[in-house]
């Protein structure tokens, strides 16, 4: 039997200005992951989910931020004497998400990717995959279906990619990242390229994301998203059963409907079951 444990911060005790100066990181939005999601419904592309083992602690406090000093591990040095001087982001830490954010965009940099001007969090890059045709049209997401024409099996510089573009593109979602390609062999040298800084592994299909299950027609390609499993969560959170064309509301449910109806003296046990379900509604718009 195997014990594991993880070292993590009281990032509540940090104070913004003193410990740290940004925690802001920037997501992909669902409008911008729908797109790409589409994408896989063209002949050869296929989405790809990366998993990073403790994603946090590979990127490394950058030299101007400010000094952070920890307790130290239990059982291990005397906690009178010493503390740990940080080098490296730990989980807890307020300011975290923003370091590996900051890492991940200079490894897809670094792997000439372009930065999406529309959603910061996308990064797309487009190889020539022809020995002997020069691209006259300059590829992008936008003109993605001029650049899929074949190629000839020999003229091709990716086996793998029957298109005179190859195209990689990776959307971050804080520690959890998609890559929408046609190109396996492509998605593999970006593999390869992230191995060198942190350890990294590429895991397919991808049927579930953020809570949304897609599905893919075998024989048309049709694309689907839906999130049947989150609504009947949500329904039976609330005590709402669902029947063919019905919905029954319990008791509980009746309750928050009438005291949200009536002008009552407002207490913490509505206002809190009131912004749950404001929230939730919120979420499940997105698709």
């Amino acid at each position: 039997m195997s014990h594991r444990s993880r070292f993590v911060t009281k990032g509540y005790s940090q104070v913004q200005g003193l410990h740290y100066f940004e925690n802001y990181a920037s997501v992909a939005s669902f409008i911008t992951l729908s797109l790409l999601v589409v994408l896989t419904s063209i002949p050869n592309f296929q989405a790809l989910h990366y998993d990073v083992s403790v994603a946090f602690i590979q990127s490394k406090l950058d030299s101007y931020h400010p000094p952070v000093y920890c307790e130290c591990a239990e059982g291990y040095e005397d906690r009178r004497k010493y503390v740990y001087s940080l080098h490296r982001y730990l989980y807890g830490m307020k300011d975290s998400p923003r370091g590996w954010v900051q890492l991940f965009a200079s490894i897809c940099t670094d792997f000439r990717q372009t930065r999406l001007k529309s959603d910061e969090s996308v990064f797309a890059k487009f190889v020539n995959n022809s020995k002997t045709r020069i691209q006259n049209v300059q590829p992008n997401l936008a003109n993605i279906i001029e650049v899929t024409d074949h190629v000839p099996e020999n003229d091709g510089i990716y086996s793998d990619c029957p298109h005179a573009t190859a195209i990689l593109s990776i959307a971050s979602y804080v520690d959890d990242n998609l890559a929408f390609t046609k190109c396996a062999a492509l998605a593999a040298e970006f593999e390869v390229h992230c191995n060198v800084k942190f350890p990294i592994n590429a895991e397919e299909p991808v049927n579930w994301y953020l809570s949304v299950e897609y599905e893919r027609d075998p024989i048309t390609k049709a694309v689907s998203a839906h999130k049947h499993l989150y609504i009947d969560k949500l329904l039976k959170k609330w005590g709402i059963t669902v029947q063919p064309s019905t919905y029954t509301i319990s008791t509980e449910s009746r309750w928050v409907v009438k005291e949200l109806a009536e002008p009552v003296a407002i207490h913490e046990k509505l206002v809190k079951g009131y912004q749950a379900l404001v929230g939730i509604f919120l979420y499940h718009q997105v698709p």
